[in-house]
């Protein structure tokens, strides 16, 4: 995916959808312009994504839930946690990057 971006040439911003890979997978891929999505895997104590989750720029994430059946407010809970910054702090850093993502 990396070596497609750099192919692709583009400075628009890319989101990596469900990401839960590896750490060093994730720093690659924000290094090279891209946001990672984050989903239900947080949720689970022995996925790798909750063990570094929090060493991530905040600013790099965003949270999903797709089509599970896990509600979307606990993935906020648990990654408020994890960053150890309130819920409200949170929410308002999803609308920042958004607006980041589209407007620049």
């Amino acid at each position: 995916v990396i070596k497609i971006r750099k192919d692709s040439r583009t400075e628009n911003p890319w989101v990596i959808h469900l990401f839960s890979g590896s750490e060093e997978i994730a720093h690659d891929f924000i290094r090279h312009g891209c946001y990672l999505s984050i989903g239900h895997h947080v949720l689970d104590k022995k996925s790798r994504i909750a063990s570094y989750l929090n060493k991530l720029p905040i600013e790099k994430i965003f949270l999903e839930t797709d089509d599970f059946t896990i509600d979307i407010e606990d993935i906020y809970a648990k990654v408020a946690g994890l960053y150890k910054v309130d819920l409200s702090f949170l929410k308002q850093q999803m609308i920042r990057n958004l607006n980041v993502l589209l407007y620049g």
